[in-house]
């Protein structure tokens, strides 16, 4: 089952743009850059071109969860399928994955030892990404997003009302208590309809 979610995990996050870096335990670490990596620092006249591209990349990432969400609830009811057709009574657990947002600077390079490096991400917002899919359990959630998140990626076509508050928490690694927000899949599937309904329209008069 592992296998089959990170397998889904990187076919979603690469159609979107993203990058997968690590697997950890049952865990999955990705990033979805505004900028390429490189080793020079952004300029200041260089960071008002990546902040430009923020609200493409929070909303590629917003749309890989939700794809990645959609394929996971299509494994679980094949799971159940399965379960039910084998008349297993050892049924496996659900298919139950939480997922963290969040829009911040990071240190990028190799890390480990001179035998064996790894390209990771480092800094404060890696830590608060990982915290934040942390209270997706604690929280029946399964997307949650950060302020910075939610105010980079509401500056787009879509409004407020796709996210809705779950309030302020404390994390581990963060002084100030953090503002989290949960992805409103229902006004989601609604634009997504809208969207398709306004697709199909348009075909039509084009071939009248």
């Amino acid at each position: 089952v592992i296998n089959g979610v990170f397998d889904a995990t990187s076919c979603v996050v690469t159609k979107h743009g993203g990058q997968t870096l690590k697997f950890m335990g049952d865990g999955v670490m990705a990033v979805f850059a505004a900028d390429s990596f490189r080793r020079t620092s952004v300029s200041e006249a260089e960071r008002s071109v990546v902040d430009a591209r923020a609200r493409d990349v929070c909303c590629h990432a917003r749309n890989a969860a939700i794809e990645l969400q959609q394929h996971l609830e299509t494994m679980r009811q094949q799971q159940e399928q399965q379960q039910q057709q084998s008349g297993s009574s050892n049924n496996k657990p659900a298919v139950s994955v939480g997922i963290g947002l969040h829009y911040g600077d990071v240190s990028y390079g190799n890390v480990g030892a001179k035998d064996r490096l790894d390209f990771t991400v480092l800094g404060p917002a890696v830590n608060l990404a990982s915290r934040t899919e942390g209270l997706c359990s604690k929280l029946s959630a399964k997307v949650l997003c950060t302020e910075a998140f939610k105010r980079v990626d509401t500056t787009s076509t879509m409004d407020d009302s796709c996210w809705k508050s779950r309030g302020a928490f404390r994390v581990k690694g963060v002084q100030d208590e953090v503002d989290i927000y949960e992805l409103n899949f229902n006004h989601q599937q609604e634009q997504q309809q809208d969207a398709a309904d306004a697709a199909s329209g348009n075909k039509q008069l084009q071939t009248e």
